[in-house]
């Protein structure tokens, strides 16, 4: 498995310069992967992935909350997006929920398990920033990752880690 660390410009021309050169790295750091232009946007996404994989798949995408579970003011989230086909996950995503940050309305929606993170925070007006910190590629799974912080209220309300399988996007 190879993660390349980003150094941390969200916003500017240098985030999006770092992510480039970052999957640059990847390819010459395994000989024989090229990573597609899809693959690339995935990566690179700033705000919901949820809303990108509809555009790709040209349709709506499911959000299944595989496991939720409580840990003193954290919570830990694990999702899966699925395609029409119920039986063909897109991306898996794992979340780390920094409660203490949050409002208790957010976290009554969260725990319903219904919706997406994105959605949610779409529905409140929440206004976020995310910070892509990693991006890598597991040659023995085939899958491509990404790390991302989203912060809200100058705080971090959630680190996400989520995976997609290479074939489905080259």
């Amino acid at each position: 498995m190879t993660a390349i660390r980003l150094r941390g410009e969200p916003w500017g021309t240098n985030g999006y310069r770092d992510i480039i050169i970052a999957c640059n790295m990847l390819e010459e750091r395994h000989p024989g992967l090229v990573i597609s232009k899809m693959q690339r946007l995935l990566l690179m996404e700033r705000g919901t992935v949820e809303g990108l994989l509809s555009v790709l798949q040209g349709n709506t995408i499911d959000v299944k909350v595989v496991m939720q579970q409580e840990d003193g003011s954290t919570r830990k989230r694990v999702t899966e997006l699925r395609g029409q086909e119920a039986s063909l996950t897109l991306l898996k995503a794992t979340t780390t929920i920094f409660t203490d940050s949050i409002p208790s309305d957010i976290l009554s929606e969260l725990e319903d398990r219904r919706f997406g993170i994105g959605e949610i925070l779409g529905r409140h007006n929440i206004e976020t920033r995310r910070e892509i910190t990693e991006i890598g590629y597991d040659p023995r799974s085939s899958r491509f990752f990404r790390t991302y912080d989203i912060y809200a209220n100058g705080k971090v309300w959630f680190t996400i880690h989520e995976s997609f399988d290479q074939s489905l996007y080259s």
